[in-house]
């Protein structure tokens, strides 16, 4: 039993009443502020969540579990906190949609009752919205205005489920084996900037970021660059880009370049803003997926013919990205909602140009690197080439361009043309255009002169790898190069000339 000061013995003291607020060490001694309405509904969006409670989140929040519930249950009748009502409505419906497991496919019965689900959730999320202008105007005159404190606990919330969502992500990519399909892995949800970006007239908004594990097994199949660690980037890609561009190929998709690298080059994410289900009959809600990621051979070619829709806001960074990268930014040409900044360089490059002056006293290879100074690619084996060598058709094999397969391959297949023994598809003005790659032809070598002179003006290199659309894109190509139109470099073709 405790003393005082007098040596006697002091008295226990009484248990505090459960009603009165504010006392010493009473767990309802708890204010409430407007705040921890729009915590609850900021909460109940992280989708990652297997299923988001009240008292997860008074956990989560350091709230008194038996304090949120008496803030509920005073809530309950609408005019007292009529925002954590509605947070509370909207975090109820969560927690039945999400009785569904978020991956399962959405033309499944289950699937589609999931998609139903997220449909239902949509009014209540609205009406959250809607209410919240009414509401914050009753509260006011009890709380007083929003003030910067407000501000940084809603930042620190989403800061903290931003890089839960990204450990969560991590450690389900470090537990996949490598095979399982008919899942996907959950990134996180849209960064503010991209969430304002508009598709169809219509701002993206929050939406949860999805990769489905057959994307991954694809994108690793076909690009050797692409490892799990850096799949396990991508969110450092999807919150910071450098840059935002119009995919050129496909309507309603976007490319994020960044600080993400694969070999030494930027890796290009793509993201299907609306994906669809299989059978293309029904759109996902309130879902992004990651179409591709991979790194390209010319980046700049994208750079130059896509439409800039999202330059970083660091110049510093994005100067340093293009110097370490040897890249331009021409001047964007944005759409009414982008965020760009016109004091980037321009540059009118389109396509990547290989070819060696003949004005100089210097060897080939130290011609070529004089030159090449604002170019990625680097010559190799050069020196075996003469000048008329390389100009004419060296400069394919010394840049990488074709591999020494490919460009086995491609001289026995012109030899073939050449002789009458083969009849290749030819452009307008008669050069042959001969495909020819590794596992796929996803590359297609424009080619004239003689067996022993030939000549390579053009390769145009594919970035697909399903025969199906690869045949579709070739021919696409043949028919309009018999009519004399070029194909343009863009998200899936890069082009290389001499």
């Amino acid at each position: 039993m405790a003393q005082n000061n007098n040596n006697t013995e002091q008295k226990p003291r009484p248990p505090m009443p459960e009603g009165k607020k504010f006392g010493k060490g009473n767990l309802i001694a708890f204010k409430y502020k407007p705040e921890y309405a729009d915590l609850m509904k900021t909460y109940a969006d992280d989708d990652s969540l297997i299923y988001p409670s009240i008292e997860d989140f008074a956990i989560k929040f350091n709230i008194p579990i038996m304090t949120l519930r008496r803030w509920i249950a005073e809530s309950e009748n609408e005019e007292k906190y009529p925002r954590l009502a509605l947070s509370r409505a909207y975090l109820l419906a969560k927690q039945k949609q999400n009785q569904i497991a978020n991956e399962l496919p959405p033309d499944s019965a289950e699937g589609k009752y999931n998609a139903d689900m997220r449909k239902a959730v949509k009014p209540i999320r609205d009406a959250f919205m809607e209410g919240a202008v009414t509401a914050s105007k009753n509260e006011s005159n009890k709380t007083g205005t929003r003030t910067a404190e407000k501000d940084n606990i809603k930042h620190r919330a989403r800061k903290d489920t931003q890089d839960n969502n990204i450990e969560k992500y991590k450690k389900r990519l470090d537990a996949w084996d490598g095979k399982t399909e008919g899942f996907s892995f959950v990134m996180g949800n849209t960064p503010v900037f991209l969430a304002n970006l508009e598709i169809n007239g219509s701002k993206i908004g929050k939406k949860q970021v999805r990769i489905d594990a057959t994307k991954i097994k694809i994108i690793l199949k076909n690009h050797s660059e692409m490892t799990i660690d850096i799949f396990k980037e991508l969110p450092d890609l999807l919150n910071d880009p450098i840059v935002i561009l119009d995919s050129k190929t496909v309507k309603g998709r976007l490319v994020m370049i960044g600080e993400v690298y694969a070999n030494g080059k930027p890796v290009t994410m793509v993201l299907e803003i609306n994906p669809t289900t299989r059978d293309g009959t029904s759109t996902y809600v309130d879902v992004i997926k990651v179409a591709s990621a991979y790194t390209r051979s010319n980046t700049q070619n994208l750079i130059n013919s896509s439409n800039i829709r999202y330059i970083s806001k660091n110049k510093d960074r994005v100067n340093n990205w293009l110097k370490v990268n040897r890249l331009q930014l021409p001047l964007p040409r944005p759409q009414s909602n982008s965020v760009v900044d016109n004091s980037i360089p321009q540059s009118t490059e389109k396509v990547k140009t290989i070819l060696v002056d003949e004005d100089s006293s210097l060897a080939l290879s130290e011609r070529f690197n004089e030159q090449s100074k604002d170019i990625r690619h680097k010559a190799r084996g050069v020196d075996k080439y003469t000048l008329e060598e390389y100009n004419s058709f060296g400069w394919a094999r010394a840049n990488d361009v074709l591999s020494a397969k490919e460009n086995t391959k491609l001289r026995s297949l012109f030899a073939d043309a050449v002789s009458k023994q083969s009849n290749p598809p030819r452009t307008k003005s008669g050069e042959y255009m001969i495909a020819i790659g590794e596992n796929v032809d996803n590359k297609i070598a424009y080619m004239t002169g003689t067996i022993d002179d030939p000549i390579i003006t053009k390769v145009l290199a594919i970035d697909e790898y399903d025969e199906t659309k690869l045949d579709e894109l070739r021919r696409e190509t043949y028919a309009l190069e018999r009519r004399g139109i070029q194909q343009e470099a863009g998200e899936i073709f890069d082009i290389y000339t001499a």
